[in-house]
């Protein structure tokens, strides 16, 4: 997400912080959602997420499965310097 918003959008979200005197309400709230999605991630809150939008895969048991992959992936992703940045 860091080098999408550095790189690909030239720090454009920064300009906010002059309206805000220095808080960027835009990162805030992306931190907050990301977090929010690792702890619904995490518990396997999914009902959590207020929406249950259909899923068709070839698996039995589609959700379980999909939830053990991205559980497996922030696993992976906890020495990440990106990951790190982004719930800190």
């Amino acid at each position: 997400m860091k080098k999408r918003l550095d790189v690909d959008f030239d720090k454009a979200f920064r300009y906010i912080e002059a309206v805000y005197n220095g808080r960027n309400p835009y990162l805030e709230f992306i931190e907050r959602n990301i977090a929010y999605l690792e702890h619904v991630i995490e518990t396997g809150e999914w009902p959590a997420l207020r929406r249950s939008p259909p899923c068709f895969t070839v698996n039995d048991n589609p959700v379980s499965k999909a939830n053990a992959l991205v559980n497996q992936r922030i696993l992976a992703l906890r020495g990440s310097p990106v990951l790190s940045e982004a719930s800190a």
